[in-house]
């Protein structure tokens, strides 16, 4: 593909995941998505896609994307990511 080609020779997107959201009232801010993103790639490894943190969030909180969660559950999604990651991390299963 094209894209690949360019990122191949050092292009870089102007945007990164989640910073594009900006700054809106009542929802998680870009901040607390990157922190979602990096705990659920942690607690996923490869498998952790899009569609999977979905479908986590989805059961858990009734939104479809990162981008949808509110300032309320934003901080809840990240202490139960944590939750996981350091269950998982002590041996116990995901």
């Amino acid at each position: 593909m094209v894209i690949d080609h360019f990122k191949e020779l050092g292009w870089k997107p102007a945007f990164r995941r989640g910073e594009f959201f900006g700054t809106r009232r009542g929802m998680a801010t870009p901040g607390q998505i990157s922190v979602v993103r990096a705990l659920w790639e942690e607690w996923a490894g490869e498998d952790g896609t899009d569609i999977e943190i979905g479908r986590w969030l989805q059961r858990t909180f009734r939104v479809a994307h990162p981008r949808f969660l509110t300032a309320e559950q934003a901080p809840k999604a990240i202490a139960a990511l944590k939750a996981m990651t350091s269950r998982r991390g002590a041996g116990g299963a995901a």
